[in-house]
């Protein structure tokens, strides 16, 4: 157990420290490609995992792997940016030019401005609906589960100390009972960093489109129409992205604090708590 917890902090800190990295040197597009590939990838196995589970509290490491992804997210997002400011019209990111095809599809001020608008009103909707909708679930999912607790542990005492259950049983469902409120209280602090993750996006994807007219009007005295169609399709194509993989976590976060257990109890100890998990 010892060995295995001991790996655990090695993976975390090697985690942490490639995050570090990630943020300090700059990276080339097709790395960059790979890794926002296996964010995605990771992502999309979390949220099959969701789906499939039947209890809240089936995965343990999901408060942890959602605040691994979002940082990752958040930086693979600044290192596009950096990509796109210094490289230009010679950015060669292929997940972000496909995403800039297919949303704005021509560089024409018009479909641009349209794209814009679009990116303004799936923001709006994430974070109005999805964001704050997940956070909120999450922080009352917890909140109730902290003050179910001392009744739930209340009554496991009483159904031990009139031998319904053994010494053994309550010992477990004590612990499942921990184990379930501390799973809600990181699942409630995981979104307060996908929140977070989401205002940053904005911000950084803004910063993303001024700054690159800036640098291509006035450092590169080209047009302003030209700054346009070069920085903004970009911008927009990183941003959406960004919004797109916090939608994800969005949703697992939603369906796991909104998980009820479908399993029914067939024997006379159905009513006990956490006898059904």
């Amino acid at each position: 157990m010892k060995k295995t917890l001991a790996n655990s902090g090695i993976l975390t800190a090697l985690g942490v420290l490639s995050l570090v990295v990630l943020l300090l040197i700059p990276l080339p597009a097709l790395l960059l490609d790979i890794f926002t590939a296996l964010v995605l990838i990771i992502t999309v196995l979390i949220l099959s995992s969701a789906l499939s589970s039947k209890k809240s509290a089936g995965f343990s490491l999901l408060p942890s792997c959602l605040l691994i992804l979002t940082l990752l997210g958040l930086l693979i997002q600044t290192s596009f940016v950096r990509l796109i400011l210094t490289q230009g019209e010679a950015f060669n990111g292929l997940i972000i030019r496909t995403i800039s095809s297919l949303v704005i599809r021509s560089n024409e001020i018009a479909n641009i401005v349209v794209s814009f608008l679009f990116f303004v009103l799936f923001t709006a909707m994430i974070g109005v609906l999805v964001v704050k909708g997940a956070t909120r679930a999450a922080e009352v999912a917890a909140r109730f589960t902290l003050d179910s607790l001392p009744g739930k542990q209340m009554s496991l005492d009483a159904y031990y100390e009139d031998k319904i259950i053994t010494q053994e049983e309550h010992k477990i469902r004590k612990s499942k009972l921990q184990q379930g409120a501390d799973f809600m209280g990181a699942l409630d602090g995981s979104t307060k960093f996908i929140a977070g993750n989401f205002k940053a996006s904005l911000f950084i994807t803004a910063t993303n489109i001024v700054a690159g007219i800036c640098i291509s009007y006035f450092l590169n005295a080209e047009p302003i129409e030209t700054a346009i169609r070069i920085y903004v399709p970009l911008s927009l194509a990183n941003g959406l992205l960004a919004q797109f993989m916090i939608l994800l976590r969005c949703i697992i976060v939603g369906l796991y604090v909104t998980k009820v257990s479908s399993k029914i109890c067939p024997d006379k100890t159905a009513e006990l708590p956490e006898m059904c998990n």
